[in-house]
């Protein structure tokens, strides 16, 4: 985990060197533990580095890397198979002089091009420069873990893991207005219709799941797409399901445990974290695991008593922190300075003293719970959508959940209830149409109330984005939030609240192969008898505390600053 920068230029980089050292200090907390800067021959194209050491610590790891005298990386992130990768390329003929994955990702691309992306298990943003073809190859990993913005403009390509490292070579800091009126009037945190688009205008984000190829004796550069979760349907039985899942989530774990430096995990309450912790705890033995969680004695949805329980079965170090108002006012410059872009709640800074409270205690990597929830369909909206399939797939089915449901609404466990019950009934009465009412009923609202600057209104309010409102099956509205920017946000948070203290956070949940596999199933495996993430309940209850594998409530990163 680190942090990258570049420039490709026609012409040569004037103080090439002294640029690439601006643009990397820019990023000095997402690699406290080295930096490099590189120019090739020609003086036009520059890489950068800052380096958080998690594998092979020594400085033979530093990068910038090169590889055959002919390939130079800059990567920041995790190959997490990179031994069984290794290993394969052995027996192809490549040679190693490191025991580094930087090394195995630069002798996977010399051996396999582009295609190398399909082979690898991790996160990641890089770029790595052929001086045979002069071509910038740049990626991101599959669901947008880490980070990679770009400016391409007067003959200049420069990139960073954020723009911070762009405005220290001379991007300008341009507001895009578009961005600013969408989030102001509708919570936009991305135009779901361009994910490349960020709150800058001249400033790109490269989508996850795609690569980046820049040639540079024209000056122009292609954008491909490499990876899209799998439509394939899994014909098993309940057995060989659950068999499935416990092999794909723990070689996930294991792949993930791979440090040479002390790994935690945090740990939230609810049933993903929980999980996490306690798979990791049984994969490590004796060695005992570091936990750490953020408490809010006195909030009615206090986490406190939930990760005791886990705390208790499995046998962890707790590490508790409890965020108030007095420190978010006086790290908020700080911690906004570090998002780049806005937050929606104040769940990034819960997770921003989460990850301090690690770096206290002396942890360089934490597993984390995230992305379940967009994978197994943690959240009680997906309910009406898998109600809306049955009823049209199942009526047996259909009746018997409609009567759980029910029974859960009247009991008061179903989350903002009323607001997604009208939802449903709007999206059965107008169907594809909803998006543009509710941006027509918005943009009377703020036009009555004057929520939003008259100005920015007057000039912005003609480029409102669309939200997708209905859903026909389950699988599509999971597909939906798991690439269309939802997760990408809440990913973005993750890394910028870890980074900003020089944390690295890895999360099993969203290793490919288990994505495609929960995605290979039917709904029923999904939301059954009332219960959100069921095959994950059912396969590993045994495990964890009853009160944690069966909650009925969903919390996320929520607490009370006082």
């Amino acid at each position: 985990m680190c942090g990258i920068a570049g420039i490709v230029l026609q012409n040569k980089l004037e103080n090439g060197l002294v640029t690439l050292k601006k643009m990397s200090d820019a990023i000095a907390h997402r690699g406290p533990d080295g930096e490099g800067q590189w120019l090739d021959a020609s003086g036009n194209v520059g890489l950068a580095h800052r380096r958080l050491s998690i594998i092979e610590t020594s400085d033979i790891g530093a990068q910038p890397m090169h590889y055959q005298s002919r390939y130079t990386i800059t990567f920041n992130g995790e190959i997490y198979n990179y031994l069984e990768l290794r290993q394969d390329l052995v027996e192809q003929g490549q040679q190693f002089h490191t025991n580094t994955d930087t090394e195995v990702l630069l002798a996977l691309y010399a051996h396999y091009g582009t295609a190398c992306l399909a082979r690898i298990d991790g996160m990641f943003a890089f770029a790595i420069y052929d001086q045979v073809t002069e071509q910038l190859f740049c990626a991101r990993d599959r669901f947008g873990e880490k980070p990679l913005y770009y400016s391409h403009k007067n003959g200049q390509f420069i990139f960073g893991s954020e723009m911070k490292a762009l405005w220290a070579s001379g991007v300008e800091k341009s507001p895009n207005r578009t961005m600013e009126y969408n989030y102001l009037a509708y919570g936009f945190m991305c135009n779901p219709s361009d994910l490349s688009v960020t709150f800058f205008n001249n400033i790109n984000s490269l989508p996850h799941a795609h690569y980046l190829l820049l040639d540079i004796k024209s000056n122009t550069y292609s954008i491909e797409q490499y990876y899209q979760i799998s439509n394939n349907a899994f014909s098993g039985n309940a057995y060989e399901v659950n068999e499935q899942l416990s092999h794909l989530l723990k070689q996930s774990i294991s792949r993930r445990l791979r440090s040479d430096v002390a790994v935690g995990c945090s740990l939230s309450g609810g049933l993903d974290s929980s999980l996490i912790a306690t798979l990791v705890q049984s994969s490590i033995g004796s060695n005992e695991l570091k936990t750490f969680s953020a408490v809010f004695p006195g909030f009615a949805k206090d986490e406190s008593p939930f990760i005791q329980k886990t705390v208790e079965k499995v046998g962890v170090s707790s590490f508790t922190t409890t965020p108030h108002l007095a420190d978010f006012e006086a790290q908020k410059k700080q911690f906004l300075s570090n998002q780049e872009e806005p937050v929606i709640d104040e769940s990034p800074y819960i997770l921003y003293k989460v990850y301090e409270l690690a770096k206290q205690h002396g942890i360089k990597v934490l597993l984390d719970g995230q992305g379940a929830d967009e994978v197994f369909a943690g959240y009680h909206a997906y309910y009406f959508t898998f109600l809306k399939e049955m009823r049209s797939l199942n009526q047996t089915i259909y009746k018997k959940e409609l009567k759980v449901f029910n029974e859960l609404a009247k009991a008061g466990i179903i989350n903002d209830y009323k607001f997604f019950r009208r939802q449903n009934m709007l999206s059965l009465l107008f169907g594809e149409k909803l998006s543009d009412i509710r941006i027509w009923k918005q943009k009377l609202d703020q036009f009555r109330h004057a929520k939003i600057d008259k100005t920015l209104y007057q000039a912005e309010h003609s480029h409102s984005f669309p939200r997708k409102y209905v859903f026909n099956t389950l699988h599509e509205h999971l597909s939906h939030d798991c690439s269309a920017g939802k997760l990408q946000t809440l990913l973005r948070y993750a890394d910028r609240s870890s980074m900003a203290h020089g944390v690295e956070i890895r999360l099993p949940y969203l290793n490919h192969d288990l994505v495609d596999f929960i995605f290979s199933l039917p709904a029923h495996y999904k939301i059954k008898e009332g219960w959100t993430k069921w095959i994950l309940r059912d396969t590993f209850s045994e495990q964890l505390p009853e009160q944690v594998a069966w909650r009925r409530d969903k919390v996320g990163a929520e607490g009370e600053l006082k």
